[in-house]
């Protein structure tokens, strides 16, 4: 008689495969793996790291930031631009929330290499 509860059938082949386990490696290291693989994982990465994204973020700034001509109230309101700027043109892509976005901006500009990494990847821009 087949199995109808997902959640029986689910119990039954994690049975199954500690049974395995437990034959192949013996019940103590098949224990030890399986609470291993049953933890979830800790923390996360932090934000996004894909570097074309960072690239049209940077290449985004760069370019408004040409027109400010050294006027710093618009240059440290460029930031905030982008973000509204990409979020409405491209949801979900930059990050899901304005502030979010822009905070990763500033974060980019502040980083040590950004200008260098401009330099090297200029196909990019």
């Amino acid at each position: 008689m087949p199995i109808t509860d997902p959640k029986a059938e689910v119990r039954a082949y994690f049975q199954h495969a500690l049974a395995k386990g437990i034959d192949d490696l013996g019940e103590v290291e098949a224990r030890r793996l399986w609470a291993e693989v049953a933890k979830r994982p800790r923390g996360g990465r932090r934000g996004p790291r894909d570097r074309r994204r960072d690239a049209a973020l940077l290449h985004e700034y760069v370019r408004r930031a040409g027109r400010c001509r050294n006027n710093t109230r618009e240059l440290s309101a460029l930031p905030r631009q982008i973000a509204e700027y990409a979020h409405s043109k491209w949801p979900g892509i930059f990050g899901n929330a304005v502030g979010a976005i822009e905070k990763h901006i500033r974060r980019l500009l502040r980083s040590r290499n950004w200008l260098a990494w401009l330099d090297k990847h200029p196909d990019q821009i």
